[in-house]
């Protein structure tokens, strides 16, 4: 009979806040995608957008929603092999993970997204650190 071994707990960290972060980006990607245009219009007018430019942010708002909506899906799709135990699915859920953080930290820092959009990047990253620690590397190495 084989033995079954279990996951550091870095991996299950690792996993959860991966799978939180996926949850996360597809409720906000399908927020934007599905936000009535009138409203998008009208928040942007209020904020001094001009006229001409204002069909082009509310275009920004649907694409950045599908963008949101496919990291998500990626990352939580990314998420289970890699706790199965995946080395190539590891890294290219890290590589995935930090660019995305990297850009949506520039979109915050430019003045276009939130600061609560920071939660996502900080569990991204959080995750991608968790998961090359020491122990995992090893437990890795072993699968």
């Amino acid at each position: 009979m084989a033995s079954k071994t279990r996951h550091p707990v870095a991996v299950d960290t690792a996993f959860w806040l991966w799978l939180a972060s996926a949850f996360l980006l597809i409720l906000f990607g399908l927020i934007n995608i599905t936000s009535a245009s009138y409203s998008l219009r009208e928040q942007f007018a209020e904020q001094g957008v001009e006229t001409a430019d204002v069909e082009t942010y509310v275009e920004f708002v649907r694409i950045s929603g599908v963008v949101l909506l496919l990291t998500g899906l990626v990352t939580g799709g990314l998420a289970v092999p890699t706790r199965a135990g995946h080395r190539l699915c590891r890294r290219i859920v890290v590589v995935f993970s930090g660019v995305f953080a990297v850009l949506q930290i520039a979109l915050v820092v430019a003045g276009i997204s939130t600061l609560l959009a920071l939660v996502v990047p900080v569990m991204l990253i959080s995750a991608g650190v968790a998961i090359y620690r020491p122990s995992t590397r090893s437990w890795f190495a072993r699968r």
